[in-house]
């Protein structure tokens, strides 16, 4: 689950905003460079 949490949190105003979690963390998953230069520990960042 704090997987899903870090992805919307991400993903929050971006393409995979509009899409449902599950198929918000399915996008990451296929497209790892969605998010390019982000730091290792996403918790940090909030």
């Amino acid at each position: 689950m704090k997987k899903l949490k870090n992805t919307l949190f991400i993903f929050g105003s971006g393409e995979c905003g509009q899409l449902p979690p599950e198929y918000c963390t399915d996008y990451v998953q296929v497209n790892p460079t969605a998010i390019p230069n982000l730091p290792n520990d996403i918790d940090e960042v909030i």
